[in-house]
């Protein structure tokens, strides 16, 4: 039988309580009390003897030891999905790396750390191994839907029944880029969402997302984060409005002594064989590349404003007949395409 921890520390909480204010004591009861609840929730957990459920726990194998970073990410995820069929969780997050991951994916042939890998602007041969990498989460993430999918859950299946996010909270390893985050939404979340589609936001704060997603699985809340309501297009299909419009003058304005001044849509390109490179689209199809010093542009976080519509100044050069922005002397973001 589990002991109830409140019976272990009654003689220090009567002894705290003896000093405490009446505010304090007040506190003191709530916290106690939330333990209490926890601890019911365990034991009916524990009690819970509704035949499905026990029959699908029935149905779990043994966890072996990983050898591997590898296999222990495989096998959380195999226990995320094997939680979520047995409902003995709702909700789940794993962080297969994070921003400062010192981890060697030797597994699959890397041996080099994937944040060194991650800052690939100066040392552009580190890509391949970095884009292995990645690849190989995006395989682990595609394992799990299979598995969700592999899983009876009503007259559904469990993917059916799920909404799974994927995706990073940098865009940009050397830039340290927080804006225009690629995500990937899968399940089917009870038939709520509509997949198959590629959606583009403008300025969409993260927080709205997650916020659909919580009104999605029954919370009652109008607000979480940064979020600005909850973000459409997620449940219904139809046409977004960009916020951001091309109005036929983004173009050059001035060029005048080895300075530059044009207006346009600021976009990064991230490529094997160019991972430095920004553009500032113009409204006849054509880019103005920009190839300033390594650091944000000249000290300037543009990485920011990519999607915004800028008046950027700088000083440039021509090569084969197009001005080259060498140096950004000063940049102005237009008001309504603002984040």
């Amino acid at each position: 039988e589990t002991q109830s921890i409140l019976d272990e520390i009654q003689e220090s909480y009567r002894a705290v309580a003896r000093r405490a204010s009446r505010n304090d004591q007040q506190t003191l009861e709530q916290y106690l009390q939330s333990v209490r609840d926890v601890e019911q929730q365990i034991a009916r957990f524990r009690t819970n003897t509704d035949e499905a459920r026990q029959q699908r726990i029935s149905q779990v194998e043994e966890f072996t030891a990983a050898r591997h970073m590898g296999e222990r990410i495989r096998a959380m995820l195999e226990l995320i999905a094997i939680a979520f069929w047995t409902n003995t969780t709702r909700v789940a997050t794993l962080m297969m790396a994070h921003t400062e991951s010192r981890g060697i994916y030797d597994f699959i042939g890397i041996n080099e750390e994937f944040h060194y890998l991650s800052h690939f602007v100066r040392n552009r041969k580190v890509i391949p191994h970095f884009d292995r990498i990645n690849q190989w989460h995006t395989g682990e993430f595609n394992w799990f839907l299979n598995r969700l999918k592999s899983l009876p859950d009503g007259d559904r299946t469990l993917f059916e029944n799920c909404i799974v996010m994927y995706g990073s909270g940098l865009k940009h390893g050397d830039y340290h880029s927080v804006a225009d985050l690629p995500l990937v939404l899968s399940g089917g979340g009870g038939g709520q969402l509509k997949l198959g589609r590629y959606v583009r936001y403008n300025h969409a704060p993260n927080g709205s997302l997650l916020l659909k997603l919580m009104q999605l699985m029954g919370v009652d809340r109008d607000r979480f984060g940064n979020s600005n309501g909850p973000l459409p297009g997620i449940t219904e299909s139809g046409s977004f409005l960009h916020d951001v419009v091309d109005d036929g003058q983004w173009n050059v304005q001035s060029r005048k002594d080895g300075v530059l001044k044009v207006r346009g849509r600021l976009v990064v390109r991230v490529t094997t064989d160019d991972p430095n490179l920004y553009v500032m689209q113009q409204s006849d199809g054509s880019e103005i590349s920009i190839r300033a010093k390594f650091g944000n542009i000249n000290g300037n976080r543009m990485d920011l404003h990519v999607g915004s519509v800028l008046v950027l100044t700088g000083e440039f050069q021509e090569v084969d007949g197009q001005p080259v922005i060498s140096s950004v002397t000063d940049y102005d973001v237009e008001e309504r395409s603002k984040p």
